[in-house]
């Protein structure tokens, strides 16, 4: 999702049910009240896997993240939002919980009143000491879609290890183009710097085939829920 604008909440991602997103970029959406990136009407359970959220914008609160509810966060970047009120890049709002299952880029820290858990290996800043992912401009880096590259001197860089063949045992092997992501270490969000195009599938509307974790086929994570019925999100940038 790119260059939204929303007149109500979720620039990016306005969301009425159980969602998972995989490997994508969402990034310069606004909202004239809450979550330039994303926020939700109702309370089901949101995963970002291996994705970025920059620079996103909201009038009110949740720069990049409006979080009433449940959400579940791994090896993803929030980072570079802005909010007129609070939260710039996220505002855990209300009895919002906020769990993140490790290797997160929390670019100007969580704010608001919710249950934010954080996990050893997130990297958290603050507004007035901001961690800087380091990241490109949009651009198309390869694939159908854009992105926005880190490098090797981003601090997301080769960050993440791999577990069970996969980043952190999330059943992800590839970033948002569909290139391999590699057998030692994945770096933190949607972009894998130095990776070479694979043998991967890549569907249109930025859908990677063929290695993206199905909910009810990924690895298992112990932060997980108990899964049900899910709608599936994968790599979606437009």
């Amino acid at each position: 999702m790119l260059g939204s604008v929303s007149n109500t909440g979720g620039g990016g991602i306005f969301n009425y049910d159980d969602l998972y997103v995989y490997n994508s970029t969402i990034a310069n959406n606004s909202s004239t009240v809450d979550g330039g990136g994303y926020d939700a009407y109702y309370n089901y359970s949101v995963y970002f896997y291996n994705s970025t959220l920059y620079g996103n914008t909201a009038s009110r609160n949740g720069g990049n993240i409006e979080n009433p509810y449940s959400m579940y966060l791994y090896n993803s970047i929030v980072a570079g939002g802005s909010a007129g009120i609070a939260g710039p890049d996220v505002d855990n709002s209300g009895s919002g919980t906020l769990t993140s299952g490790d290797y997160n880029i929390f670019g100007k820290g969580v704010q608001g009143s919710g249950t934010f858990t954080s996990s050893a290996h997130d990297m958290i800043g603050t507004p007035a000491a901001p961690k800087n992912p380091g990241l490109a401009a949009l651009s198309m880096n390869g694939g159908p879609t854009q992105t926005m590259a880190d490098s090797a001197s981003s601090i997301g860089y080769h960050k993440i290890p791999v577990m069970s063949s996969s980043c952190n045992n999330t059943g992800i092997t590839a970033d948002q183009r569909g290139f391999s992501r590699g057998l030692t270490w994945c770096d933190i969000g949607a972009f894998q710097f130095g990776a070479t195009p694979s043998a991967i599938r890549v569907r249109p509307h930025g859908r990677v085939g063929g290695h993206h974790p199905h909910p009810h086929h990924q690895h298992r994570n112990p932060l997980d829920p108990p899964r049900h019925h899910k709608t599936a999100r994968h790599g979606v940038t437009n």
